[in-house]
């Protein structure tokens, strides 16, 4: 469905129940919108050094959200440092009107497909077979942020710099077929 389109797919869900009760406030952390933008970055991070990328990267996200505004200003912060800005070739970013923007539509099913398959997986469930169709286990980054990876980065989150932080951000896509190769968490 999206393949043809796309040269690599980044999605992340989280348990916001645990972010909401183990994640401390902080400036650079925020609310788990602006949480999940910054584990995506990463991911896209680490996809530019394993693919040695050497292209322009635009950031688009759906606009409207409650935390668009927060999410702005970390982005602002992170692309300020331009060492961070060369390595994650960063070109711009925006926030869009999905309705306007069918790649954006594309992202948000793909977003709402992570979604369901680790909300499956957590029940117990097998994989969808829609799901295991639409991502490409050798190129495509799907995670789930479970409670016990928000205790862990929260416990680290706290312990250290901004320019630590947003580094940071990787940690979690370390454990990038979760759901793409079959192993679920």
């Amino acid at each position: 469905m999206l393949a043809p389109t796309a040269d690599v797919f980044f999605s992340v869900s989280l348990d916001l129940k645990a972010f909401e009760e183990c994640m401390p406030k902080h400036d650079l952390i925020g609310s788990a919108y602006t949480f999940c933008a910054h584990v995506i970055i990463g991911g896209v991070a680490t996809w530019v050094q394993q693919s040695q990328y050497n292209g322009s990267i635009s950031y688009i996200f759906e606009a409207g959200h409650s935390s668009q505004g927060e999410a702005e200003e970390i982005m602002r912060k992170i692309f300020a440092n331009p060492d961070l800005k060369s390595g994650q070739r960063y070109a711009s970013h925006t926030f869009v009107d999905k309705v306007k923007s069918p790649p954006t539509q594309a992202a948000d099913l793909l977003s709402w497909q992570t979604y369901t398959e680790f909300r499956r997986r957590l029940e117990g469930r097998e994989q969808r077979k829609d799901f295991a169709a639409l991502l490409r286990p050798q190129t495509d980054f799907a995670v789930f942020v479970d409670r016990r990876r928000i205790i862990e980065l929260a416990a680290k989150w706290m312990k250290i710099d901004e320019a630590e932080a947003i580094a940071l951000s990787r940690l979690h896509l370390g454990d990038r077929n979760d759901l793409v190769g079959g192993a679920g968490t």
